[in-house]
Parts: structure tokens; sequence; C-alpha cells
């Protein structure tokens, strides 16, 4: 539910999923699928949303967001991110950031 709330804050464009390939990933976006290894590859402000599975909010996953973009991660700490939604009942914990700045 978190994820699909998150896709309808950032209706279509550019998105970059992190982690498993199996994730079911919603529609209506342009969808790459990489490791967190390929991450400092990846364009900085290219991606309109970012689904992070496997790892937390940081300014490595804040930097490839566009401005006012839409991150799905773990709760981290990253400065450009204001926290908009939190699941604390997910396993592990999920979290709705936006690039602000």
């Amino acid at each position: 539910a978190l994820v699909e709330r998150a896709a309808a804050m950032a209706p279509g464009g550019a998105a970059v999923c992190l982690g498993p390939r199996e994730a079911a990933l919603p529609g209506g976006f342009e969808w790459v699928r990489v490791d967190d290894a390929e991450l400092p590859r990846l364009p900085a402000e290219r991606y309109r949303l970012v689904l992070a599975a496997t790892g937390m909010a940081d300014a490595a996953r804040a930097r490839i967001l566009q401005r006012g973009g839409i991150l799905v991660a773990q709760p981290g700490h990253a400065a450009q991110l204001r926290l908009v939604a939190l699941d604390d009942v997910a396993e592990p914990p999920l979290a709705i950031y936006r690039r602000e700045d």
C-alpha cells in the first residue's frame, strides 16, 4: 500500500527499483531495476520515483531523485529529504520521502 501511495505522489516518468528483481512494480513508469552496488553509477537528479526495498534513505539515494521526486526506503537520514509517511508496522519499517531542495 505504501508503494502505491508513493507512485500516486510521483505520477509517471523515470523510476528505479533498487533491490530484488522479482518485486512487482507500479505501472505508468519507465522502470530500471538495478542492484544497490550500481547506485553510484546512476545519473544524478534523473528519477521521479525510487524504490529502495533493501536500503535506508540516505544522500546517495537522494542524489538520483529529481527535485520533488519520491523515495520509498527504510527510515534513514538525508538532509535533502522530507519524511512524508511512515509505516512502522511493516517489517522492515518503510517510509516515503520527498526530495525538497
